[in-house]
């Protein structure tokens, strides 16, 4: 049987491109839970009028996945040093983006989550945007 903890989720995230930084702040219920050996995250919030659920699975203590589903449906895979492919599928189509990890610290266990991550967007070859992700969960 799969044990569930509500958590409280602290969301931050910032957005670098083009000398401009966008950023986003968030307080959320989540459910935190272990399932197939990875620790897993899933919290829902509301984006332009639409639900929208992140599921988080943290692999090994240095791999992240997250899956976001409602208006905007990804897959991101994070780990340190490594460059993954990402498709975005949206109203308009499906959006191909590479996403390299430059910097990932994850401390994850069944009683609290708490990841970092710093990424370069790219698009065509091109960067698009420097960001910062911050999840603290507890």
């Amino acid at each position: 049987m799969i044990q569930v903890k509500d958590v409280r989720v602290k969301f931050h995230s910032a957005q670098e491109s083009f000398n401009q930084k966008e950023e986003q702040r968030k307080l959320l219920q989540g459910k935190l839970y272990e399932s197939h050996g990875a620790i897993c995250l899933q919290f829902r919030d509301d984006e332009m009028n639409e639900e929208i659920v992140t599921h988080i699975e943290v692999k090994n203590n240095n791999e992240v996945v997250v899956r976001r589903t409602g208006i905007i449906t990804s897959e991101m895979r994070f780990k340190k040093d490594e460059t993954h492919k990402s498709s975005h599928k949206t109203g308009f189509g499906c959006v191909r983006f590479e996403m390299a990890t430059k910097e990932l610290d994850i401390d994850a266990d069944i009683e609290s989550v708490d990841i970092h991550i710093v990424y370069d967007l790219i698009s065509a070859g091109g960067l698009v945007s420097t960001n910062y992700v911050d999840i603290v969960a507890k």
